[in-house]
């Protein structure tokens, strides 16, 4: 629901609207040289289109996505109930992925119509910003420390892919 419905909605959104990609994706690229930045542009937005369509949002009007992304909010409000947690008292990592999901949707700096209809839902907004300030407590680490951070090969090579094709990247 959440990653697999919500987070591509929201995804479309940011990346897919101009205006949008403008504020945010586009700044990927800033590093490129400005003559290739179209056109880098131009094939991100084809490649991102065509890993939406397959995914399946891409095939939907935006109306109907606003749709399903209410879908998932409705979902996340039926789990969520009143409790202040998705499982009751304590955060989980499903806390922790809606909390990004709505981190992402929120955010005013990226508006759509999802955003705006969003807001008649309480209890992901109380999720999102709890009256008490609290967010998610920062839990101990299994063997008292932190691993690694991880990259995600998929997501973190794909401006390194498109700059190297155009002879600036390292």
């Amino acid at each position: 629901m959440l990653e697999n419905q919500l987070g591509w909605v929201i995804g479309y959104f940011r990346w897919l609207t101009p205006e949008n990609f403008a504020r945010g994706p586009a700044h990927f690229f800033d590093g490129a040289p400005p003559e290739a930045r179209d056109a880098i542009h131009e094939e991100v937005l084809r490649e991102v289109r065509a890993a939406m369509r397959a995914q399946g949002v891409a095939r939907h009007s935006d109306a109907e996505i606003v749709e399903l992304g209410l879908k998932s909010l409705a979902a996340l409000s039926e789990i969520l109930g009143d409790q202040r947690f998705l499982f009751g008292d304590r955060p989980s990592g499903a806390d922790a992925t809606a909390l990004g999901m709505l981190t992402a949707l929120y955010t005013p700096f990226f508006p759509c119509e999802l955003q705006e209809r969003a807001q008649g839902f309480a209890n992901p907004r109380r999720l999102h910003r709890p009256a008490d300030g609290a967010v998610l407590p920062r839990l101990p680490v299994e063997g008292g420390r932190r691993g690694p951070a991880r990259r995600l090969n998929g997501f973190n090579e794909f401006p390194r892919r498109l700059t190297n094709r155009w002879g600036t990247g390292p």
